[in-house]
Formats: structure tokens, sequence, C-alpha cells
């Protein structure tokens, strides 16, 4: 089975049968044991074999995807899924801070990768880190853009020029560095991973959260209505008038 061409095979069928947290754990048993398969028998597996290790009939398993080929390259998209749905069982969630809500999303999927390692370090960087525009990217920014939206502490300035699509893009191209950082970890309990992950998420929660942005527009702003300094840039004139 072609690793490069698994992760082309983006969408999954979903079962409205099922409860999204049912959907979830079907899903969760047949690709666990796609990768099992693919581990002992490189790859070369059949779907009744497939569903028999994930003791489903043939009909289960196309209410959940389309072909067995689809099945590997959903691993890491499910992966964000899992963690959203995880959060939600946190009683406390709501009223976590933004470093903590973003550092959660972090070590929930350090320990989903950690699960299923052997696969990962065969395939994190062919299906996630050399590839550009993946589900998985896109979820993982989907997500990060859920959190910052919803912290009310972020000031109005940040919130109009940092909060979007491009923003949230940057965020996961450096989420999916950390986890590369991660699996390349040698220390104990990856302690490098986890003071990294901590200084990131609090260093961008004080980013978002300080006035300091402000002033300094504000200041801009003033020196340019009043002319002590001239910017002749399109971007500049059309951000102070924001």
């Amino acid at each position: 089975m072609n690793i490069a061409n698994i992760n082309k095979q983006s969408s999954v069928v979903v079962n409205k049968g099922y409860s999204m947290r049912e959907n979830l754990e079907i899903r969760q048993q047949i690709i666990d044991a796609a990768i099992d398969l693919h581990i002992t028998t490189g790859g070369n597996f059949t779907l009744k074999q497939l569903c028999q290790k994930a003791k489903i009939k043939q009909g289960e398993f196309y209410q959940q995807f389309n072909s067995k080929n689809q099945v590997l390259g959903q691993f890491y998209p499910l992966c964000v899924q899992r963690c959203r749905e995880m959060s939600l069982q946190i009683e406390a969630y709501h009223s976590m801070s933004l470093a903590e809500k973003l550092g959660n999303f972090i070590y929930m999927m350090f320990d989903l990768l950690q699960e299923q390692r052997e696969f990962v370090d065969e395939t994190f960087g062919e299906m996630v880190f050399q590839n550009t525009g993946t589900v998985f990217h896109r979820e993982v920014a989907d997500v990060i853009g859920e959190i910052l939206e919803s912290d009310p502490q972020i000031p109005d300035l940040q919130r109009s020029f940092l909060l979007n699509a491009q923003m949230y893009d940057v965020l996961a191209k450096e989420y999916i560095h950390l986890l590369k950082f991660w699996l390349s970890d040698d220390s104990q309990n990856f302690e490098k991973s986890m003071a990294l992950t901590d200084k990131l998420v609090n260093f961008l929660e004080e980013v978002l959260h300080s006035n300091v942005i402000g002033r300094a527009a504000d200041l801009l702003k003033f020196f340019v209505q009043n002319d002590v300094v001239k910017l002749n840039f399109p971007l500049i004139k059309w951000l102070i008038q924001r």
C-alpha cells in the first residue's frame, strides 16, 4: 500500500444513525485494526481481513469509509476529532486559560500519537510533515481558531488583525513542527517537549492578551496623522485607519 497516496483520501462517510462519539469509536476501531495489519503484513491485507480484525461486518465498514485504502490516511484527522471530544469531557474546560486550552490540545495529541508510535514514526513525515494542505493541517487550524476566538480576554485590536485564517494556518504549521520535535525528543518523559510547549503557549497568550500591540498601533497612528513620520505603504495606511 502506497503511503504517499493514502493521505490523498480525505472524505469519510458518517453514519447518521450513530452519535458523534459512537462514530469516532467505530472509526478508531477500524483504523487501529488497519494500523496493526499494516505493521504486521507490510500493508498487504484485504478488506475481509480488516473487518475480521476490527470485529465488524463489511456493511458497517462502508458506513464509515468508502474504501480500504482510505482508512490509514484518516488516523491523523481522527486524532484531532478525538482531542475535540476529550476536551468536551473536561468539566472545567471552558474556564481554562488560553494557554491551558492550547497546551491541552498539544498534550492530548502527544498521547494519541504515542498510542500508535510505530505507525507514527513510519508515516508522520510523509503523511503530515512533508505535505501541505492536508486534512490534518486544516483540522488543527480549525481547532486553534476555535480556541482563540472563544477567548474573551483578547483585545479588539489583536482580534481584528490576528484572528484570521492566515494566522491559524501559520499556527497549525508551528503545531506540526512541535509534533516533529516531540517525535525526535529523547529526553526522559519528553521533558524537553513539555517545557517547549509550556513556553510557546504562554508566550502566545501574552502576545494576544498584551496591550502593547494596541499602544504601538495608537502611537503609529498618531505619528502618521500628525506628520511626525510619513509612510507611503498602503497596508500601513489601511491599518491605522481601522
